[in-house]
């Protein structure tokens, strides 16, 4: 998937509700929403049914929702 420039968000913060693509630990991207911020981490709900944390460009774990 290709992702142009312009669509990428260059903010300190993303907030709560903002619709998001995360990677997965299997190379994938999903859609998603960001339910909390977390200091270092979002925890994020896939358009999957699951729910995750990501830090900064990696994904620390997936629970099944």
């Amino acid at each position: 998937m290709n992702v142009k420039a312009s669509d990428i968000l260059l903010i300190e913060r993303l907030p709560l509700g903002q619709s998001v693509m995360v990677l997965t630990a299997d190379g994938d991207f999903e859609f998603g929403l960001i339910l909390q911020q977390q200091p270092e981490s979002y925890l994020v709900e896939t358009d999957e049914g699951g729910a995750g944390r990501w830090v900064t460009g990696k994904h620390d774990h997936v629970v099944s929702g």
